[in-house]
């Protein structure tokens, strides 16, 4: 049984944060309503299976579950869901002032670049799957 723990939209879409009563584990999942258009989930869903292993990406639960398959029969009921990772909350904002709350000053140089070269990776491993941002 599951408990939701938030409710989100961002870009006119609807999400929820919800737990897992029985490990408490945190999940995000937007549901496709029967009259929305299926078309900009169906996109994200592929892209998301297509980045499967990217660290630094936020990864779907269970992809092959069958309300992942975003293939609605005419006249059919079913709903569907996109079921992922919680994406962290962290912002670059946040980061920075983490920094300067345990340090008493802004980020140094030499963790501002390995910050920065982290990102570069994860992009550059999400254009080499054909996707871009």
């Amino acid at each position: 049984e599951w408990e939701i723990i938030q409710r989100v939209s961002s870009s006119g879409k609807k999400a929820s944060l919800i737990r897992k009563k029985s490990d408490r584990k945190l999940i995000a999942v937007k549901k496709v309503y029967k009259n929305e258009s299926t078309g900009d989930y169906y996109r994200e869903l592929t892209a998301l299976k297509m980045l499967k292993g990217v660290p630094g990406v936020v990864q779907l639960i269970e992809p092959e579950h069958e309300s992942n398959n975003f293939e609605r029969e005419a006249g059919g009921e079913a709903d569907l869901w996109i079921i992922m990772q919680r994406a962290p909350t962290n912002s670059l904002k946040a980061f920075m002032d983490q920094n300067r709350e345990k340090y008493g000053h802004n980020i140094e140089v030499s963790r501002a670049i390995k910050f920065v070269q982290n990102l570069i990776g994860i992009v550059k491993q999400v254009h080499s799957r054909g996707i871009l941002h």
